[in-house]
């Protein structure tokens, strides 16, 4: 699976995808500055990548965006705590996105 992780969650997450098999790309490396939701959703939608978020503006755009969205819902943690939190999430949400699910909300 291809991911696009967004800019408020760790690079680490990316390197993690990566180790389990999948393209992971990380907005901070690919677009420049403070990229605007619109940008970062059209280029996920542009080059076949689920977008995995913390913020909640991208719920609403992804229903016409044209691309599947992994919201994550946890507050504030340290990026041990997050990979710790998401690895044994991942089957779960790894299912959603193949059965077609455009938005897959993580608690």
């Amino acid at each position: 699976m291809r991911f696009l992780v967004d800019a408020q969650l760790p690079e680490r997450l990316c390197q993690w995808l990566r180790e389990q098999g999948h393209e992971a790309l990380y907005v901070p490396t690919l677009l420049t500055g403070e990229t605007p939701d619109a940008v970062v959703a059209a280029y996920a939608a542009d080059h076949g990548l689920t977008l995995i978020s913390k913020d909640e503006d991208f719920t609403h755009r992804h229903l016409t965006g044209g691309y599947q969205l992994v919201w994550i819902r946890l507050g504030n943690a340290s990026n041990r705590e997050l990979l710790a939190w998401f690895a044994p999430r991942f089957p779960e949400i790894l299912a959603a996105l193949t059965n077609g699910e455009a938005l897959v909300e993580v608690r």
